[in-house]
């Protein structure tokens, strides 16, 4: 029996070119780091992973609107809001970010690893180092919404709440331009520091821990040594303090002493910058060291 003729025909066109818009690299990156912007803030995710990232920034924020408006409310009675070296040097401001990063840098880098996805995205014109640094952008980004926009809203605070905004804002230029200086190097720090824990781990728990792990175990070590012992050279120690290192960076940049008069070490104390350098040569060392550590991953 014949099969019944039919309209179909095989044509064979041969292998064809892509003749569309090709976008590059480049356009991969910027995706990446949206798409991971996104995950770290739980958008288009359950509502579970919402919680705790919106979480961190709203009480960040929160804690900016409640103090002014409590001193505003009843002056007499209220503290001051805190200074924009206090806000931001603070050990509760530290901690939250330090929280932050360990949140939100396993998120976006572990579970690409554990499901063995990375080769899927260097198949595409995505090199190992787009994707590492586009990671880490978005995690630096996340963090830029908690170090600059508490401050920010402080400093508009002020102003408004000033005899004169317009005045307020011309005799404070400086501190709005170190507002944003210190901002961005805080968010380089605990975004590189926070990335690079979380690039050896392949379970975000385990990542977690890890990331508040050094920064504890750095700051008490640094406390320790570089505080509480004295003998030739123990000044340098406290660099090891990776939570309370940003801290004294923000006080140098505001015209402070790096050290509180609560926490001066004895006769031999660092040079004011060199707080600054110990933290670029951290961040630096943290990327360079995210950027070969994903050079050997397989996938």
């Amino acid at each position: 029996m014949n099969p019944p003729a039919g309209d179909a025909r095989i044509i064979d066109r041969g292998y064809q070119h892509y003749d569309g818009v090709r976008l590059g690299p480049g356009n991969g990156f910027w995706v990446m780091l949206r798409a991971g912007m996104e995950r770290g803030m739980g958008i288009r995710r359950p509502f579970r992973t919402k919680i705790l990232p919106w979480l961190l920034v709203l009480t960040a924020i929160a804690a900016v609107l409640i103090s002014v408006g409590s001193h505003e409310a009843n002056p007499a009675g209220a503290a001051a809001p805190p200074t924009y070296p206090q806000f931001l040097g603070s050990r509760a401001f530290g901690l939250l970010l330090a929280l932050f990063a360990a949140l939100v840098a396993p998120d976006l880098l572990c579970p690409d690893r554990r499901e063995r996805v990375l080769t899927l995205y260097f198949a595409a014109p995505i090199t190992r180092p787009h994707y590492a640094l586009a990671r880490l952008a978005s995690l630096c980004g996340l963090l830029l919404g908690l170090t600059l926009v508490p401050p920010l809203l402080l400093f508009v605070s002020n102003a408004l709440f000033s005899d004169s905004a317009v005045g307020y804002v011309q005799d404070h230029l400086p501190d709005l331009g170190h507002l944003v200086s210190a901002g961005l190097l805080m968010a380089l720090f605990y975004g590189a520091i926070g990335c690079v824990v979380a690039g050896f781990s392949d379970r975000r728990a385990v990542a977690t821990g890890s990331i508040i792990g050094v920064l504890l175990v750095t700051g008490f070590a640094g406390t320790v040594i570089g505080e509480g012992l004295t003998f030739a050279g123990h000044q340098w120690f406290v660099l090891l303090d990776l939570q309370e290192l940003p801290a004294r960076v923000v006080r140098w940049l505001f015209g402070l002493p790096p050290i509180a008069d609560s926490q001066a070490l004895t006769p031999g104390t660092l040079a004011d910058w060199t707080y600054l350098m110990a933290l670029a040569v951290i961040t630096i060392v943290s990327v360079a060291t995210l950027l070969w550590r994903y050079q050997r991953t397989e996938g």
